[in-house]
């Protein structure tokens, strides 16, 4: 009898241990908060074209100079968009938006114009390509810079309340007279949305947590 309420401690003790762990990890697998890497994004063809030398791509070009190297509409104007896909559902908390650096010279080098600046513009998060499902929509002011010195002078972050899309449009509201405006950079923060097998995982395991606790607390195995 002694061997055997050994035994049967033992492995409550191990299945609690085991179920701990199991929650552990399924938690952290599914917060993982930081930056969302720009190689996971992938620009669609719904997007504005690009004047010739200014392509989308780099809107999310990463690395040195990255900074320096701008997308720039082919004179869209006004309703310039950007139409981004991720890899996968992600939870946005903040996006940083550096406007185009090399308005007025060539791409690849810093100039700090502003006649292609955006003063107002939008995200919009969808979970869908067409963007017809639309989670949420982000509106967004800034000010041209005076006697710019770098690009953080052409940066705008902007707070997301914890939208879950997978595709992000970034769209032209009001930008200078030149009619090209674009990007240098978009920086996003946020998350991957945890996989509903991931989230049921989490949960069986927290509820076996809790069941394990209550046999213990009645003093049954």
């Amino acid at each position: 009898m002694l061997t055997t309420k050994k035994t049967q401690k033992a492995m409550r003790n191990t299945c609690s241990r085991l179920v701990v762990a199991l929650a552990a990890l399924t938690l952290a697998a599914a917060v993982n908060a930081g930056t969302i890497a720009n190689s996971s994004i992938a620009i669609l063809d719904s997007s504005t074209p690009a004047y010739g030398g200014y392509p989308t791509t780099d809107a999310i070009d990463i690395g040195f100079g990255s900074q320096f190297t701008d997308y720039a509409s082919n004179g869209g104007g006004v309703g310039t968009h950007l139409d981004m896909k991720f890899d996968g559902p992600q939870t946005f908390d903040a996006i940083t938006y550096t406007d185009r650096v090399t308005s007025g010279a060539g791409n690849g080098g810093f100039h700090g114009g502003t006649t292609d600046f955006v003063t107002s513009f939008e995200y919009i998060f969808a979970t869908d390509p067409n963007f017809n499902n639309v989670v949420g929509t982000v509106f967004v002011t800034a000010s041209a810079p005076v006697n710019p010195s770098g690009p953080s002078d052409f940066q705008t972050t902007s707070i997301i309340p914890n939208y879950t899309a997978q595709y992000v449009q970034w769209q032209v509201l009001t930008a200078g007279p030149s009619g090209n405006p674009g990007a240098s950079n978009f920086e996003f923060s946020g998350s991957a949305a945890p996989e509903p097998a991931t989230l049921g995982l989490l949960g069986s395991a927290l509820i076996g947590l809790g069941l394990l606790r209550r046999k213990r607390a009645s003093g049954r195995v």
